[in-house]
């Protein structure tokens, strides 16, 4: 977890920055004071130019069982370069803590050599099948 414990006179956010860019990402928030609040996750291009807010309505407890929100972005380009989580509580403090963060780094497609190894292998288990119950 990380927490930024109201840096007072300080940017109250928690900001991860990317060496290349993502689809998105997001993260389990609370905000440390008791009560309803609201999660903001600002999103940035690789540029760090503003595309796109996010918000959410929360309830922090003392629950400590993994059941804050997560508030998170996903894109169709990998064009992220940072997210910034904030939070406003009831009390008016910006203190913030996420959790686990989770990122979009988009789907992989196999090599046509891993899909030939595979295939390959499907096939000798077949007829390995197929000798051992005599077909």
């Amino acid at each position: 977890m990380i927490w930024n414990q109201d840096q007072t006179g300080f940017d109250d956010s928690i900001v991860t920055i990317f060496n290349t860019g993502v689809f998105g990402g997001g993260a389990q928030i609370q905000a440390d004071a008791f009560g309803p609040f609201v999660a903001t996750l600002n999103v940035y291009d690789t540029s760090l130019t503003l595309i796109a807010t996010v918000t959410m309505n929360g309830n922090s407890t003392s629950a400590g069982d993994g059941s804050a929100i997560f508030i998170g972005y996903q894109g169709n380009t990998a064009d992220v370069g940072a997210l910034q989580f904030l939070v406003s509580d009831v009390n008016g403090a910006n203190t913030v803590a996420i959790g686990t963060e989770t990122l979009y780094t988009g789907g992989s497609v196999p090599e046509p050599s891993s899909m030939l190894l595979l295939g390959s292998g499907l096939i000798g288990a077949v007829a390995y099948g197929r000798r051992r119950l005599g077909l």
